[in-house]
């Protein structure tokens, strides 16, 4: 009777934590004994921890920020090479000051305007993240950023200075809406 009612306390203590039964947790053990996964598991915790438990989002970094997203560019040699490499200058520049200075735009602002993701999914994206550039500029439109739906990229107007860059990435990201959602106001 008290066996029973062990097992029954131990199973809904693991069913009410994971929603699964504790069979099903017992199961995945052993398999994960048999290739001994497990022993390697419990041997390096720190390093299983950050991919099998989440732990919330964290506030982003400039470096995270600039490394998460692939820049294509243009041939070396050529007129839109110069022109994207300058553009590239700025980009990096204001990744910075959105850290260093806290104002309109945030890290997970541009994140989400670029992704739709709010976050770096614990395993990171399916398709790395890109940087691209539009250089025709025709009309107001023409100025601000753009999101490119698959894969997921932001397409940076090539401005003449850091300040134009800067207010045409903070007035598109803010009015933008994020990735793929049209802004309502």
């Amino acid at each position: 009777m008290v066996t029973h009612s062990l097992k029954w306390l131990e199973d809904f203590s693991v069913k009410s934590r994971t929603g699964m039964p504790l069979e099903f947790c017992t199961r995945f053990r052993k398999g994960l004994k048999t290739l001994g996964v497990m022993e390697a598991m419990t041997q390096h915790l720190e390093a299983f921890q950050a991919v099998l438990c989440y732990s919330g989002p964290g506030k982003l970094s400039s470096t995270e920020m600039t490394n998460l997203f692939r820049i294509g560019i243009s041939e070396r040699g050529s007129n839109q090479f110069n022109q994207e490499t300058q553009v590239i200058s700025y980009w990096y520049d204001y990744i910075q000051d959105i850290e260093e200075t806290p104002g309109v735009i945030t890290m997970e602002d541009i994140l989400f305007f670029a992704t739709g993701c709010r976050e770096i999914p614990p395993m990171g994206f399916n398709v790395e993240p890109s940087v691209e550039f539009q250089h025709s500029c025709e009309g107001e439109e023409g100025r601000y950023p753009r999101q490119t739906h698959a894969p997921a990229s932001i397409k940076l107007t090539v401005a003449h200075n850091f300040d134009q860059f800067k207010e045409n990435m903070e007035f598109g990201t803010a009015n933008g809406g994020g990735y793929g959602i049209l802004n309502s106001s």
